[in-house]
């Protein structure tokens, strides 16, 4: 039904909606992960989106991208555990780049910030987004449990990847 929209009946609708979430001051994950996926899809429809060209072809251009995606994931799954994410975070982070990598403090770990990354991700080459990816599902299962949270987030990361998610075992 929404991509029967007029164009700018399309304007009036995404204006609209991010006026709605941002009404409370505060943007959930949940109302992120909606809009993200909703927009990103109509933009399409709309052609306010571009195709996207590759701008990396190795993990190390994609490191500061990498550390916030995954800082994101590992305290959103993992921040009340002992380790406060540290673990999960390392080893997602061991299976891009050998060497101890730390996770961002709280202030560089925002939404606004996931989504600058993950719009500089999707300009990776299709393997490190394959690579990126698993990753990513690697910090959220790491654990055995998948909470509703991080099951948002990995299909906002995997739709912004344009990637398939894999299955979650």
């Amino acid at each position: 039904a929404l991509k029967e929209m007029s164009i700018p009946q399309y304007r009036l609708f995404k204006k609209s909606v991010g006026a709605l979430i941002k009404a409370d001051h505060q943007v959930s994950l949940f109302e992120f992960s909606l809009y993200r996926m909703v927009i990103r899809r109509l933009n399409g429809e709309f052609g306010s989106s571009r195709a996207t060209e590759v701008k990396y072809h190795r993990v190390k251009a994609l490191l500061p991208h990498c550390r916030v995606l995954l800082t994101l994931l590992a305290r959103i799954g993992h921040g009340d555990s002992e380790d406060g994410g540290e673990k999960p975070f390392a080893e997602a982070m061991s299976m891009l780049i050998e060497g101890e990598q730390t996770m961002l403090d709280r202030r560089e770990g925002r939404l606004s910030h996931f989504d600058r990354a993950l719009k500089e991700l999707n300009m990776a080459s299709p393997m490190l987004k394959e690579r990126v990816l698993k990753a990513a599902l690697h910090c959220v299962v790491c654990n055995g449990v998948v909470s509703v949270k991080e099951g948002e987030l990995l299909r906002v990361i995997a739709d912004g990847l344009d990637c398939p998610l894999p299955p979650i075992s």
